[in-house]
């Protein structure tokens, strides 16, 4: 037998996953991926406000960050539209 090894963000996926699949309903999934999007946008005027201010010296510091939330935030849009789109046609289906 194998053993699989997994690193800690993999285990918590295939956790999430199983958990979605097992007790959650479309609308509930949409409902979870919103409140994400709202803690990232926060996140990310927290990291603006944290560039003008500036709380760290070089402002520049947080650009990688600033860049990964703005793609993080994309990426949740793109998602919540996705599932919204799925969960109507079911409804239809």
């Amino acid at each position: 037998m194998v053993e699989r090894k997994y690193d800690l963000e993999d285990r918590l996926l295939d956790y999430a996953a199983r958990i979605i699949r097992l007790a959650e309903s479309p609308k509930d999934f949409v409902h979870k991926m919103k409140i994400c999007l709202k803690e990232l946008r926060e996140t990310h005027r927290c990291l603006l406000l944290i560039q003008h201010v500036p709380l760290i010296k070089p402002p520049s510091k947080a650009d990688d960050l600033i860049s990964e939330t703005v793609e993080l935030i994309r990426i949740f849009v793109t998602s919540i539209k996705t599932a919204e789109k799925r969960g109507k046609l079911k409804k239809y289906s």
